[in-house]
């Protein structure tokens, strides 16, 4: 079952207002989820984006929206009470999750171009790809699950995985999802992954990478690696 943590920040909530100095089309981007229902971990509900993130021992429930034109956008970020430090490491998340940052050098680019022209206009304000994971562990995971399966599939079982064995936080009348630990993964039987839909040699290779994990190896630093 999930690991379920029950915090009431009903009267605790922080919402911080950042204007955006680049188009930002926040529907369109969110449209591209694949699987908007179910965390993994991410939840897509009424336009907004909905998540846990692990800081350090503390697990904080994130809401994220937009108002405004796709011009003149406004991000809209809702947390609980935290620190300055805090926000900031989670604003510069966000921005680097969704992909958050002015093109205007490619749409100039593309209006160059009949056909990227078009292509342009009709993905106005999607901007820059953001990425597949918070983290390189969770990234690693969902790699080893994606293998050989179509993306729906791999979001189903990365669903599976999250609903039974992450954790969540309720926040704003929503609950907020975090990926399972490495402990937690580690833990579990063959039989337990097995029955969130993965292979027994999917199985095997997650349990076996979580486990390295825990005993020392750190997929994190891999980020200040070269290809």
């Amino acid at each position: 079952m999930v690991n379920e943590i029950r915090v009431s920040f009903k009267d605790e909530r922080d919402i911080r207002l950042i204007p955006l100095d680049f188009p930002l089309n926040w529907n369109l981007k969110l449209k591209f989820s694949i699987l908007p229902e179910r965390p993994t971990p991410c939840i897509i509900k009424r336009q907004k984006w909905i998540r846990a993130l692990r800081m350090g021992e503390k697990l904080i429930p994130v809401i994220v929206s937009a108002e405004g034109s796709v011009e003149k956008p406004k991000l809209i970020v809702t947390t609980p009470k935290i620190s300055s430090k805090e926000k900031e490491k989670i604003v510069d998340f966000l921005f680097e999750f969704h992909g958050l940052k002015s093109v205007k050098e490619l749409y100039d680019f593309m209006d160059g171009d009949e056909i990227l022209k078009k292509i342009k206009e009709k993905l106005y304000g999607f901007g820059k790809a953001g990425l597949m994971s918070a983290t390189v562990f969770e990234g690693i995971i969902k790699a080893i699950i994606q293998q050989q399966i179509s993306l729906r599939n791999a979001e189903l079982i990365t669903a599976n995985l999250v609903e039974n064995y992450g954790e969540r936080i309720e926040f704003c009348g929503e609950y907020a999802y975090e990926f399972p630990t490495p402990e937690t993964l580690t833990g579990l039987s063959l039989k337990e992954l097995r029955n969130c839909g993965l292979s027994w040699k999917k199985a095997e290779y997650i349990k076996g990478f979580s486990s390295e994990v825990i005993n020392g190896f750190d997929p994190e630093n891999l980020k200040d690696k070269n290809p």
